[in-house]
């Protein structure tokens, strides 16, 4: 998302980045406008992404979707190297990403997410925006 997609209330995704080549039209809500407004807060000069860490664009999702789903309770963290006979996982990782069982630390290495994905949420999100006026097929 850029700011230069921004005309009057809405959010025109232009085609060429769209899946189904198609330019979108989101609606800007209050509650968009309030994701956008805390976000003007934290523009950074020659940068023209919304979203961004320190003024670089945002290529992979995951890490963050991971946390914020974590956080919220909606999945966890386990260690790769706890498993049972069949492969499973067996330790959930505590805040720290510390695993309780074996005693290793998940800090530079990826720990093994088990939760909701982004994609879980695809139709929620298709509803909701149609239902706010945006133009979602």
């Amino acid at each position: 998302m850029r700011w230069s997609y921004r005309q009057g209330n809405a959010l025109v995704i232009p085609r060429k980045i769209t899946k189904s080549r198609e330019p979108r039209i989101i609606a800007i809500t209050p509650e968009i406008q309030a994701i956008l407004d805390r976000r003007e807060q934290a523009k950074v000069r020659g940068c023209d992404c919304i979203f961004h860490s320190q003024g670089q664009p945002i290529r992979d999702y995951r890490k963050c979707w991971h946390s914020a789903c974590v956080i919220n309770g909606l999945g966890a963290f386990y260690c790769r190297d706890c498993r049972d006979e069949e492969g499973n996982y067996l330790s959930k990782l505590d805040a720290q990403k510390h695993c309780p069982q074996c005693g290793k630390k998940w800090a530079k290495k990826n720990p093994k997410y088990i939760g909701r994905l982004l994609h879980d949420f695809r139709r929620s999100c298709a509803y909701e925006t149609w239902k706010a006026g945006s133009s979602v097929e």
